[in-house]
């Protein structure tokens, strides 16, 4: 998850890893318009499967509902 991401890695990964994720969005085309990023964390957190990855959602309103 989010937490291991950030303990088990270098500042170097993770920064990249966040770069890569403003490319992404960038070549979506979304950045000007909006996104949100998600990140599924435990049981509450709907994670089903434990690794960590995110969301871009993006490309129209997005609203969540809790």
């Amino acid at each position: 998850d989010f937490s291991d991401f950030i303990k088990k890695n270098t500042s170097t990964t993770i920064s990249e890893f966040f770069n890569k994720t403003n490319l992404v969005i960038e070549k979506l085309g979304i950045k000007k318009s909006g996104y949100k990023i998600i990140s599924n964390s435990g049981i509450n957190g709907s994670q089903e499967v434990p690794h960590f990855h995110i969301h871009i959602l993006g490309g129209q309103k997005v609203s969540l509902s809790i």
